[in-house]
């Protein structure tokens, strides 16, 4: 026994082995999926607002002569949902495509609101509260996004995305 124990030889060849293999995976996630992550979620709140902006256009153009400005909720939502499905690569029941950077489906709430305040009020996501003043189009969206070393885990992003709709001013 005790010539066993005198006898160290490749004991930290085997240590450098257990550590490399502990320390090789943390550094993959660390420099590759942690800097795909950090490019997605620019990428999906990029998405989310630009789906926002084309769905406040679908405005009732039966009330612009009369000074009012509302949004159809029917078209702004086809605009919101036809966007996000092109852009993330979605079918039409939100499942991901295969090239999709989703992981499964996600949720997304398409609200259109038509209310008017001078003052503001609060309009809540589960995201947090945003202030709306003008027709507006409030889009929160929960995108599970997989890795890609690690292709079988993903991280859940969440977005908001808002666009208010208003007359152009002269100023």
């Amino acid at each position: 026994m005790k010539r066993f124990i005198k006898n160290k030889k490749g004991f930290v060849s085997i240590y450098m082995i257990l550590w490399m293999a502990v320390l090789i995976p943390i550094l993959y996630f660390t420099f590759i999926d942690v800097s795909h992550y950090v490019y997605e979620k620019g990428h999906l709140k990029s998405v989310t607002d630009n789906a926002s902006a084309s769905a406040v256009t679908q405005i009732k153009e039966d009330l612009v002569p009369q000074g009012i400005l509302e949004i159809d909720e029917a078209s702004a939502e086809k605009v919101a949902m036809d966007i996000l499905k092109h852009d993330l690569l979605l079918n039409d029941d939100l499942t991901p495509k295969e090239n999709s950077v989703l992981k499964s489906k996600p949720t997304i709430q398409v609200n259109i609101v038509n209310i008017t305040s001078e003052s503001g009020f609060d309009f809540d996501t589960p995201a947090g509260k945003v202030k709306i003043y003008k027709p507006s189009v409030v889009i929160y969206a929960e995108y599970p996004v997989k890795g890609l070393f690690y292709y079988k885990s993903g991280v859940m992003m969440k977005t908001v995305g808002v666009s208010q709709v208003q007359f152009k001013s002269n100023h």
